[in-house]
């Protein structure tokens, strides 16, 4: 979506609503071409990125000063500015994990149903889906191997391929066994 917001001669300010990959500098080239004109981006301000806008947004000044007070021994601001990694993924449909199984996803492990005790919103097969604890912490993110419609948690079978892991192993209890092959006699 393109929006002119204001026109003063040749200068055009205007906001895109766009998916991540999108250049707007080259966007701005080809609007040129478009118009039969050469153009170019003069500036460029982002207000928006995923779920969040420039109401969370810090300046390098502001994040320069909290780093220097975290290190003086006041480190309120600075933790002020973190954001949870959850809070990246409220659009995303969640798969909620026993607490036995997040050790295993942290390890790389596919994710089985045995090991899903929710899930939440609609998906279908390779879509990316966020791996929750029933904390509501992120573990990380996976590719979907059934549509939501065919994961019934609990059941057997294996539901999610990780794709990124956030969550540190060790976090949680492992509850998973290896299995030592028997060395024979």
């Amino acid at each position: 979506e393109i929006e002119v917001l204001d026109m003063e001669g040749r200068l055009v300010l205007f906001r895109v609503r766009c998916d991540a990959g999108t250049y707007i500098r080259t966007l701005c080239v080809h609007l040129g071409y478009a118009l039969g004109v050469c153009a170019h981006m003069e500036e460029l301000r982002r207000i928006r990125s995923g779920p969040f806008d420039e109401r969370v947004a810090v300046s390098l000044h502001e994040l320069a000063d909290a780093a220097a007070a975290a290190r003086a021994g006041n480190p309120g601001p600075l933790r002020g500015m973190i954001r949870l990694p959850e809070a990246a993924v409220p659009d995303l449909p969640k798969v909620v994990v026993r607490d036995t199984a997040v050790d295993a996803v942290c390890h790389g492990a596919v994710l089985a149903g045995v090991g899903v005790t929710a899930k939440e919103g609609g998906f279908g097969k390779g879509e990316t889906v966020a791996i929750m604890t029933e904390r509501d912490e992120l573990v990380g993110l996976g590719k979907a191997l059934v549509g939501s419609s065919a994961l019934k948690p609990g059941e057997p079978g294996l539901v999610v391929a990780p794709t990124v892991v956030l969550m540190q192993p060790g976090t949680y209890p492992r509850g998973w066994k290896k299995h030592v092959k028997d060395a024979g006699a």
